[in-house]
């Protein structure tokens, strides 16, 4: 599994991308290290990993899996507060949700995204995913974006968020009775219900919405 060259006798990405993810895994979380020993640990990995994540650059046949990896281990550096809070960014998610990426790294960002969502509570970026499940071309792409926002969630019905308002609900209801795609509307009902919990939002409660 770790070295499945089988297409290409030269291809060692499996490997590579084997090792990026077991760096990702050996990212420690900052409040149970001292300082000193997390950032030694974090520069001896980070150069790394934008070598490989500039490697697209030169082989663009491997990037797909390369970037996919760097992209879940700077996730994870987020996530583990190793990046201050000042300096914390998700463009570098929301540049590889654009069409010309692979579906791949497409739906890893697309996770990626949510997650960070999910711990920073992001409107604009929730606003760029739902953006993406309105407008892009790609049916797999809109579904898998629907299916990672439940998945986590952002948050249930009964949770006191500051993403959970009624522009969001209508939002949501908007889709949910627009889109022709029954894969996707079944999608976007299941997050309905977990966010809201089912029922109408109160714009939509005096007129009648045809299916």
């Amino acid at each position: 599994y770790y070295n499945d060259n089988q297409r290409n006798e030269y291809d060692d990405s499996p490997l590579i991308v084997a090792i990026i993810d077991g760096l990702t895994y050996t990212v420690p979380h900052k409040v149970d290290y001292k300082m000193e020993q997390v950032l030694k640990h974090v520069k001896q990995v980070l150069p790394k990993i934008v070598c490989y994540l500039n490697i697209d650059k030169k082989m663009t046949e491997l990037s797909a899996d390369y970037l996919a990896a760097c992209l879940r281990f700077i996730s994870k550096l987020i996530q583990y507060g190793h990046i201050m809070d000042n300096l914390k960014d998700s463009s570098i998610f929301s540049a590889h949700l654009k069409r010309g990426q692979s579906f791949h790294v497409r739906c890893t960002a697309i996770q990626l995204l949510a997650l960070f969502i999910k711990n920073e509570s992001s409107e604009r970026d929730l606003n760029t995913i739902l953006s993406l499940i309105e407008f892009d071309q790609s049916p797999f792409i809109r579904s898998n974006a629907v299916q990672q926002l439940y998945k986590l969630p952002l948050f249930t019905k009964h949770q006191d968020c500051f993403l959970n308002n009624l522009h969001l609900v209508e939002r949501l209801w908007r889709l949910l009775n627009e889109h022709q795609d029954f894969n996707l509307r079944c999608c976007l009902a299941q997050l309905y219900y977990t966010s809201t919990g089912g029922p109408r939002p109160p714009a939509c409660l005096a007129t009648t919405v045809r299916l």
